[in-house]
């Protein structure tokens, strides 16, 4: 009996969750540089409006690549096209090379019990020989920003904690309003929720580099959530760690 009705409340939290989500970015991840330095993914779809979009993100905001159809017609893999020509140059530029392993992906859609917690087996390791990781995410209430305020946003950050066979090595990466990078973030986009969506490993195998470049990488894809003209807009954003 206890088990159908957990099954049943699991049920009914995920059937409200997507009743007030109205649409969600599809997201293709191609990976680190060798480096690790670099990484890249794109988020794509149709917007409220119904033109197709295509944004890719290498981390460096004046580079970001923004792509939107003013054609209905068209599809969200026209825009993708669009955007994956031009990132061509800046893919070469930063050296990106699809290079990483995916441990664990929350699509937006799959019923999941807890949207903002991650387990994985990592790969193998003599450094750190471990059977089970996790990346926990944690919303924080930040002051309210008046750009925030106007659309009827209270403002959200987060923390992101880390533990390894239950050693918990706690906060990793927070966004808050502090730096200006993740400031500027908030005041934009105003989220109102998140959640953790893919979990990217990546181990620089250069011997000639030393100190950051030889830990092994951690990306972490976020899924936030915005309001929009028509019910919340699913987007990403990334955080990187590094961790022995």
């Amino acid at each position: 009996m206890r088990n159908w009705l957990a099954i049943l409340l699991l049920l009914l939290t995920s059937a409200a969750h997507a009743a007030e989500v109205m649409e969600v970015a599809e997201r293709r991840i191609y990976g680190f540089s060798e480096s690790g330095a670099h990484f890249a993914f794109a988020e794509y779809g149709v917007d409220a409006a119904g033109f197709p979009y295509a944004n890719i993100d290498l981390g460096i905001p004046e580079k970001s690549i923004r792509v939107r159809l003013d054609k209905r017609s068209a599809t969200p893999g026209e825009a993708l096209r669009k955007a994956e020509e031009r990132a061509v140059a800046l893919f070469r530029q930063y050296g990106i090379a699809g290079v990483g392993t995916v441990l664990a992906s929350n699509p937006a859609w799959e019923i999941v019990a807890d949207r903002r917690r991650l387990a994985f087996r990592p790969p193998p390791s003599r450094i750190f020989p471990a059977e089970r990781e996790a990346f926990e995410l944690v919303e924080i209430d930040l002051p309210d920003l008046d750009s925030c305020k106007r659309r009827g946003v209270k403002t959200k950050g987060f923390a992101l904690l880390f533990s390894r066979d239950g050693s918990d090595f706690g906060e990793v990466a927070r966004v808050d309003l502090k730096g200006r990078e993740n400031r500027t973030f908030i005041r934009r986009q105003c989220p109102v929720r998140y959640e953790l969506s893919d979990v990217v490993f990546h181990w620089p195998n250069d011997p000639t580099r030393t100190g950051w470049a030889l830990k092994p990488h951690y990306l972490v894809l976020v899924r936030f959530y915005r309001k929009g003209a028509r019910g919340l807009e699913g987007r990403y954003m990334f955080v990187v760690t590094t961790l022995h």
